[in-house]
């Protein structure tokens, strides 16, 4: 369908089919938290993306991507805010029944559907289009020709921006949502650090743009790409920072200077992928600011960007449950909307004993070899092997590199680094369970878990 008949149709079916959403998926840690953060959660990713969509009620147009999400929904945020469109997940072999509810509630009439048939399947396409759903999908050969191809369906003004698309850079990709969701509605294109795709390239000749703006420092994308991109006659600039959370903040900053008094940031944790996708749309689809927070604490740019603009802020939308986003950020996240200093983070615990099924002949699911494979790629920093007791100083703990909040989601006490190989790995199954092997995006992949 090309995209001219998707404005019609969106157009045409409109959003008044549905009385405005229920808000749902409030799980607030205290009374001030329960009034200031309305946290948006389901049971996985699939789940809360679900809840992220009723956050902005009914929606001619809904996005599908698969629940992996990286990386051919990261780019997805210019098309939620000119189509006001959530972005839902999906298993990608078949359709999810959660994803197949919200897009019959929504009253949406037309997916699109993000990422070729590698990620989203045919039989997902055909069981859409057998409940009567027009489907556009936005796809290419790499992430590249499918950023490029949303971008062109999403259309832009006068402004695009570029970002990293290597694998662990989606935060600055995603980050893009506070300036999607601003009148100028800029698509993202994806690059290579030191060199422009030939398909990003022939996206911005056929996008007719004046500004390129980057999303990311120096190291994701060089400076021969900017110097690239000055010599064929754009207006390059940058919107970084030396972490995710400072280039989402810059960002948000930006965005700020063009978004209306009243419009409440929302924020996820920017180690789950999945979560901030969901998110991202819903800020693009608002105009609303877009942030990332640490898993087990509110990291400093975060909370002095909110402490800075905390006039212009009631609350707050966080995306993501407990096991993303621990109790300490939320309390810290309602600390900068009232001007104070986080919590301090809590004290190490003891050590402590614990009887575990593991203790007798359980065996992991998925075998003691293909945990001892992931832990290597997640911590082994020498060449020495999996290091199950490295503590990184980052909020990662570890063999398997749980965040706090997800080690105790999933019913670890104390610290992760402290407990037995054979309890990460027990940790490790639940964790699997909930969240997919996306809970460790970059190493499931490189060993070929997905």
């Amino acid at each position: 369908m090309p995209a001219a008949t998707l404005t019609t149709r969106a157009a045409q079916v409109g959003v008044s089919a549905l009385a405005a959403a229920t808000l749902v998926g409030v799980l607030a840690t205290d009374a001030a938290a329960e009034d200031r953060i309305d946290r948006r959660a389901g049971d996985d990713r699939i789940g809360t993306a679900v809840e992220a969509s009723r956050a902005g009620g009914p929606a001619a147009v809904a996005m599908l991507a698969s629940d992996d999400a990286f990386p051919d929904a990261t780019s997805a945020t210019a098309l939620a805010a000119r189509y006001d469109a959530p972005v839902l997940l999906t298993d990608g072999e078949e359709l999810s029944p959660a994803a197949a509810e919200e897009i019959d509630r929504i009253g949406a009439q037309i997916v699109v559907i993000l990422g070729g048939t590698a990620a989203v399947s045919e039989a997902v396409e055909e069981e859409l289009r057998a409940d009567g759903l027009d489907i556009e999908r936005r796809d290419g050969a790499d992430r590249y020709e499918t950023a490029a191809s949303i971008a062109r369906l999403a259309r832009a003004d006068d402004e695009v921006l570029l970002a990293p698309g290597a694998e662990d850079s989606w935060p600055d990709a995603v980050a893009g949502a506070s300036l999607a969701g601003t009148d100028r509605q800029p698509p993202t294109l994806l690059t290579r650090a030191g060199e422009l795709p030939e398909a990003t390239v022939a996206a911005l000749e056929d996008l007719d743009v004046d500004t390129v703006r980057l999303l990311g420092g120096e190291a994701s994308i060089s400076d021969d790409v900017a110097d690239e991109l000055a010599a064929q006659g754009y207006e390059v600039t940058r919107a970084n920072g030396p972490s995710r959370f400072t280039t989402a903040v810059a960002a948000a900053e930006l965005a700020l200077e063009r978004l209306p008094e009243g419009a409440d940031p929302v924020v996820a944790s920017g180690m789950s992928i999945a979560d901030a996708v969901a998110g991202g749309a819903l800020a693009a689809r608002q105009g609303r600011p877009f942030l990332y927070v640490h898993p087990d604490r509110v990291n400093e740019p975060t909370h002095d960007f909110l402490v800075e603009h905390r006039g212009r802020f009631d609350g707050i939308t966080l995306v993501g449950g407990p096991a993303a986003v621990g109790d300490l950020p939320v309390e810290g996240l309602v600390a900068a909307l009232d001007g104070e200093d986080p919590p301090a983070p809590e004290p190490e615990p003891e050590v402590t004993e614990s009887t575990l099924p593991w203790e007798g002949d359980w065996t992991p699911r998925h075998g003691w070899n293909t945990w001892d494979r992931l832990a290597r790629c997640e911590s082994d920093i020498d060449g020495t092997g999996a290091d199950w007791s490295i503590n990184t100083g980052n909020g990662f703990y570890g063999g398997l590199q749980f965040t706090l909040s997800s080690w105790r989601a999933v019913g670890g006490s104390g610290y992760p680094h402290h407990a037995s190989r054979a309890e990460q790995i027990y940790r490790g199954e639940k964790l699997q369970a909930r969240q997919g092997w996306g809970a460790w995006p970059s190493c499931s992949r490189q060993i070929g878990l997905r």
